[in-house]
């Protein structure tokens, strides 16, 4: 009995011994990309040693480092194999690393790339804040009252949506454009009917102190058009000035800004990614 014990063990250490060698080899085999047939060689030597979460997490690493992509799961070159020659598009940076060299620096390249997005993300936001700002004095001084969502029906072939509002120019600028961010909600719901812009032109412009009753049909075809919630007795239409052109027919702010909250919404999203991609680092 204590023979058939010490063989049992013997064959367990054996198997375990196996086990780290393989894992070892996979360690140290490195990529040599001295030719294509060399390449795939050493590919498939370090491949074939890789558990298979590891090898996805290998071949995830080599597409973004080839292809500079921050998500090497989507964009064409995501189906991409590991012994594609495409991937020698990265030679340089891959030749003599090991799996768990090329895995690290695949990590490194997506973060890279990501933190990357994010400065340029926050950066724009930055400027758009910081033009707004410049122009306070005039955003503050135009005011909407009496904003009404309502269906017109004086149209025979066709419903139109129409947006009515005063508006009065309080500032010291002369307006020749509005745009405007319209939000059409219900008391009590968390998700708006519709959101979206409209611009106007005045004719004649909309000079210091004067008002104007007005009466907007946006885009029925678009976000605007007409659904089965359209003649609800409960809408409320929300208007928010978000740019405007001077007499000069120059927009006060440059860019579009409505860009301010999909870009931080989308600055949340990507130091999201990049915090997830520093922990799988972290655990290498």
């Amino acid at each position: 009995m204590v023979a058939t014990g010490m063989g049992e063990v013997m064959k367990v250490a054996r198997l375990f011994v196996a086990s780290v060698a393989l894992s070892l080899a996979a360690c140290g085999d490195k990529i040599d990309t001295s030719s294509p047939q060399a390449y795939s060689k050493s590919i498939a030597a370090i491949s074939d040693n890789l558990p298979n979460e590891k090898k996805e997490e290998f071949r995830q690493a080599m597409i973004a480092i080839a292809f500079n992509v921050a998500d090497p799961t989507t964009g064409m070159m995501s189906g991409a194999t590991l012994t594609s020659p495409l991937l020698l598009a990265a030679a340089d940076k891959i030749d003599g690393k090991s799996a768990d060299d090329i895995i690290k620096l695949g990590y490194e390249t997506r973060i890279g790339l990501l933190e990357a997005e994010i400065t340029e993300s926050a950066e724009a936001v930055q400027r758009l804040d910081a033009e707004r700002r410049k122009y306070k004095a005039i955003f503050d001084n135009i005011k909407i009252d009496s904003a009404k969502y309502y269906i017109d029906d004086s149209n025979e072939f066709m419903a139109q949506p129409t947006l009515g509002f005063r508006i009065t120019n309080n500032s010291k600028t002369p307006i020749s454009r509005i745009y405007l961010a319209g939000t059409v909600i219900s008391p009590g719901r968390s998700i708006p009917w519709v959101s979206d812009s409209v611009n106007y032109e005045f004719p004649g412009g909309l000079e210091s102190g004067e008002s104007q009753q007005l009466d907007l049909q946006p885009n029925s075809f678009g976000e605007w058009r007409v659904g089965e919630w359209s003649r609800r007795p409960d809408l409320k239409l929300k208007l928010e000035v978000v740019n405007v052109e001077g007499a000069d027919g120059q927009a006060l702010l440059q860019g579009d800004p409505e860009d301010v909250k999909s870009k931080q919404a989308e600055v949340v999203q990507l130091e999201k990614k990049r915090d997830e991609l520093r922990k799988k680092l972290q655990n290498q």
